[in-house]
């Protein structure tokens, strides 16, 4: 626990005497990354020269002060109480207001983004109590049911903004600051009133920063949430097998190719004991098999091809949503110069041939154009290109359950 601090300016309430957890922030086994050095005189001579600032030149002052390392005056920015007030003499007659003081709400997302970005721990943890301590006013932020208690409201508004700093800061070079977000995701997202289940709800957010943070090679940060439980083994991997779907996080400035730039990851998963070489051998040939289907789905669509919404209206007075797994190509006929347009329904396994606004329906197996039936169908199985099942057995690696090749 950290001494109480002296209250340097007699006229700000609302500045938190001490350092230490509370229900919303908690600092266990980071109390030596929370520093807050005593003011220096030039700390007192801006503390004055800020005492009226407008908000504007708060949060402009409180973005230097993060990135420079002086939390001391984070500390007293933070705590400006908020007001608005007569603009000088001229407001006295014009009515004129001005906001002083720290306004939050967004400005503490980018100033939390600010001190991952500069590795300021005691910046973030001044900024999630000032969250903690300041929550807007208005409904609650999320309500499931019955209307929930204020202490819960404040938590899920805690947690939404952990994430989203979380989120943001998997691209920054602040580890410790990092660690620090995915420690108090952790326990606020663990004290909802669902407990485990609400963690395992945010397995799609906690893959998305891990894979946001592989791709930006700080694998550190794959260290803090696996220390947090945030995501486990499994889900590491499948992260990591779900990348192959998304190769934009994976494509640098550089040119270098995705697979590449994936390989760092691989070998933390390795490292950790979660996958070996045969895995690393079986990801290597679905990793191919992917880019081959993206490849196909590319040259498809500039064929003309495109997954359809239509709803069929067929001649019977039957009616086919479009469901999963429709598609659509149009064609001119050169006999003709009119546009035929054909809908393969392979839920439906029928085809449906539009000539302007006549329908017609033909199940799959009778139309004469099989050829365009299966280039259909290999067009919609490449939309979506399936990863292998994950298998395991306890004590050893992961792997693939693969499927044979095309």
């Amino acid at each position: 626990m950290f001494e109480p601090m002296k209250k340097f300016f007699k006229s700000d309430e609302k500045v938190s005497e001490e350092i230490s957890n509370s229900p919303g922030v908690n600092i266990d086994g980071f109390e030596s990354l929370i520093s807050l050095p005593e003011p220096t005189r030039q700390d007192r001579r801006f503390a004055r020269k800020m005492k009226s600032a407008d908000s504007e030149t708060v949060a402009r002052e409180l973005g230097g002060a993060i990135a420079r390392g002086e939390n001391w005056r984070v500390w007293y920015l933070l705590n400006r109480p908020r007001k608005l007030e007569r603009d000088g003499l001229r407001g006295i007659f014009t009515g004129k207001l001005k906001s002083t003081g720290f306004e939050g709400g967004e400005r503490v997302e980018r100033a939390l983004a600010s001190a991952a970005a500069f590795e300021n721990p005691t910046a973030a943890y001044l900024l999630l109590k000032f969250a903690e301590n300041n929550p807007p006013p208005g409904a609650p932020f999320e309500i499931h049911g019955p209307a929930i208690s204020p202490q819960d409201d404040n938590r899920q508004r805690l947690e939404n903004l952990t994430l989203k700093a979380l989120q943001g800061a998997a691209i920054e070079r602040g580890e410790k600051t990092f660690a620090l977000l995915a420690h108090n995701f952790a326990r606020l997202a663990g004290a909802h009133p669902a407990g485990s289940v609400h963690v395992m709800a945010h397995e799609s957010n906690m893959k998305q920063v891990a894979l946001t943070a592989a791709a930006a090679d700080k694998h550190v940060h794959l260290d803090a949430l696996h220390a947090e439980k945030l995501l486990t083994p499994p889900q590491f991997v499948e992260a990591f097998m779900g990348s192959f779907l998304n190769d934009g996080l994976f494509m640098h400035e550089d040119d270098a190719p995705a697979s590449k730039l994936r390989k760092p990851f691989l070998s933390w998963l390795m490292n950790k004991g979660f996958v070996d070489e045969t895995f690393a051998d079986q990801a290597a040939t679905v990793e191919v098999r992917v880019a081959d289907a993206k490849k196909f789905n590319e040259e498809a669509r500039k064929k003309g091809w495109k997954e359809s919404t239509r709803t069929i209206e067929t001649a019977d007075g039957q009616t086919h949503e479009p469901g999963a797994e429709q598609v659509e190509i149009s064609r001119t006929d050169s006999r003709t110069g009119k546009v035929l347009t054909y809908v393969f329904n392979y839920t439906a396994q029928a085809a449906f041939l539009i000539k302007g606004a006549l329908q017609n329906r033909v199940p799959l197996e009778k139309l004469p154009e099989q050829d365009l039936v299966e280039e259909g169908r290999a067009f919609l199985e490449s939309c979506r290109p399936e990863t292998p099942e994950l298998t395991w057995e306890k004590g050893k690696p992961f792997r693939l359950q693969l499927k044979p090749s095309p």
